[in-house]
């Protein structure tokens, strides 16, 4: 007899072969978009946090600070009360002395970043409060640690440091 079709049981097993397969298609699909999504932050992450450090990095340099002083919890200023310029009258090199010196103020407060007094926004992150600023000073030389840690909406930590350091001077006798 010719039998033409498939049995029952071929059927069943058709379905289930089947059915696992597109479970694990699913389970790898998930994966990829879950490994995506992580990806995507950390990269979001490291744009934010370079951004910052070297933002702050760029400003201590331009600002090129001879003297610091600390105010009310992680908050430092930074100041500038000299410079030599180059004067082309009398094509010499003087010293420039500030009636007001020039000043870059950093501070942490409630788990925010604050800039010459104005917040700075991490897009997508929040500053974690265990990031931190150290000053210490060893010879005349001011060193400064700034330890980022931002947090993203899923709670993942992202860490970026920052470290600056520059001669104390005060001001030379004109």
């Amino acid at each position: 007899m010719n039998k033409k079709g498939f049995t029952l049981v071929e059927t069943i097993g058709t379905l289930v072969i089947l059915g696992i397969l597109v479970t694990l298609l699913t389970f790898l699909v998930s994966f990829f978009i879950r490994a995506n999504e992580r990806i995507s932050i950390s990269s979001l992450a490291n744009e934010q946090g370079n951004k910052i450090v070297r933002r702050i990095q760029e400003d201590l340099i331009t600002l090129k600070p001879t003297t610091y002083e600390s105010c009310s919890g992680e908050c430092y200023i930074f100041e500038r009360e000299f410079s030599y310029e180059y004067n082309e009258s009398t094509e010499k090199i003087e010293l420039v002395v500030y009636d007001e010196p020039v000043k870059y103020k950093l501070e942490i407060k409630n788990n925010s970043l604050y800039i010459n007094d104005e917040l700075y926004e991490f897009d997508g992150f929040i500053l974690s409060p265990d990031s931190t600023f150290s000053i210490t000073e060893e010879s005349n030389y001011i060193y400064v640690n700034i330890n980022f840690i931002i947090v993203s909406e899923k709670n993942n930590n992202f860490e970026f440091l920052m470290s600056y350091s520059f001669k104390e001077e005060a001001i030379p006798n004109a």
